[in-house]
């Protein structure tokens, strides 16, 4: 070992520099932002739970495993200001800019309905006005609809109008009925939205929350590029109208330059692919992808409610064994737990006979030490000694069975 290293406790630079030398296949990068709700969302039983219901669609109908009715929705911002790309500069230069519409721009929200068979529906645009013009779409895609909303986000009393436009683009009928996979927003879950695709036979999959990162085909491989192109239509359109900012009036032009060079089949039907919805393949994502939702993993709730040991054990001086519980209701069976049990043991010999709890008539009068009595069961024995049938609802861990904590073998 060097011996600055030694004395500095750490590798300097020039060991840094030299294992970037060494290995070519690393470098330096930024790491993009994510949030930990994300990280800990997309789990085992989440994603499990959508490619579980998904499946159950596929046996639905035979019709849906084909691909081109299974369609997928979201929407994604369209500001009047670009964010600007890469360009090359001298070294050195530390003011590098570039000519922006405008500070903070305007929302536009454009909603994108793509199918797994590699095609595009006419997207749906929402502008931040009390009332729609048809000349805010002037040179989008063909069939696109517009919207109005003050914030112009879309919202709960605009998405049926939404669906309508879905409905009216794949033809979905109860006898040609559809897929339509989207996140679980409040703003998708208008009862009238919900009728009218129940109506004509669109069956809606909503996906966990936080994982449209990973589950969704429109986020997976396609809204990334086509954030590109329509950086690069803003920038073109700034650089043959100098000295104009961008306004929501040339937004839809702008969608419909970056709409057909982004929605390409290739992108979609990749994008649909990696998600492991078309083709269908449950087991796309491997044990690295779960990692970091591991910090919050706990046991299922159905084992919680039998489980009734919260802690570990260890071996005491006196060669008794004790727990220590997180929950400090739980009681470790000790004297005064076994002279409260013995009243009971007298008047319902048969419930610990069934139960495999025996009572010494040892002078101690003492349980077996790895003996743990749940709370249920201790309060009611101390409360009210009368009460047996109130004891069948407890558990009781006997000796044998404290090495498997998680299923008790003899309920009361």
């Amino acid at each position: 070992m060097p011996q600055n290293w030694i004395e500095n406790g750490m590798a300097g630079k020039e060991w840094l520099r030299s294992y970037r030398r060494r290995h070519k296949d690393v470098s330096l990068r930024k790491p993009e932002p994510c949030s930990l709700a994300r990280a800990t969302a997309f789990n085992k039983t989440n994603v499990e739970t959508f490619y579980n219901n998904l499946e159950k669609l596929y046996e639905r109908n035979p019709t849906f495993a084909d691909g081109p009715r299974i369609y997928n929705l979201d929407e994604t911002s369209t500001m009047t200001v670009q964010k600007p790309q890469r360009i090359i500069a001298l070294k050195g230069r530390r003011n590098v800019s570039k000519v922006t519409s405008g500070e903070r721009g305007t929302l536009v929200t454009t909603c994108c309905i793509v199918s797994a068979s590699g095609t595009a529906l006419p997207p749906v645009m929402v502008f931040p006005r009390k009332n729609f013009k048809n000349y805010m779409i002037k040179n989008t895609p063909a069939g696109t609809l517009g919207l109005a909303a003050p914030s112009g986000w879309m919202n709960s009393e605009i998405f049926p109008e939404v669906i309508q436009h879905f409905i009216k683009h794949t033809n979905s009928t109860p006898e040609n009925p559809s897929i339509l996979i989207m996140d679980n927003h409040e703003s998708h879950l208008s009862i009238k939205a919900l009728n009218l695709a129940k109506a004509a036979g669109v069956n809606i999959l909503t996906l966990p929350p936080h994982t449209s990162a990973k589950l969704q085909p429109l986020d997976v491989g396609i809204f990334s590029p086509f954030k590109t192109y329509y950086n690069a239509a803003i920038d073109s359109w700034l650089l043959r109208n100098p000295g104009r900012p961008v306004s929501i009036y040339e937004v839809g032009e702008l969608v419909g330059v970056a709409f057909l060079k982004a929605m390409t089949p290739t992108n979609i039907t990749n994008a649909f692919r990696k998600c492991g919805i078309f083709p269908f393949h449950r087991n796309v994502f491997v044990e690295e992808d779960f990692m970091p939702s591991l910090v919050t993993d706990r046991p299922c709730p159905a084992q919680e409610e039998r489980s009734v040991l919260l802690g570990t054990s260890r071996q005491t001086d006196l060669g008794r064994t004790r727990i220590r519980s997180i929950d400090s209701d739980i009681t470790v069976c000790e004297d005064d737990v076994v002279q409260s049990l013995e009243p009971l043991r007298d008047n319902s010999p048969s419930i610990f006979e069934d139960s495999g709890l025996h009572i010494y008539n040892s002078p101690s009068k003492r349980i077996p030490s790895s003996t743990v009595v749940s709370p249920t069961l201790t309060q009611q024995v101390s409360s009210n000694h009368k009460n047996c049938e109130n004891s069948y609802k407890s558990q009781v861990f006997t000796e044998s069975t404290t090495h498997n904590i998680g299923i008790p073998s003899h309920p009361i």
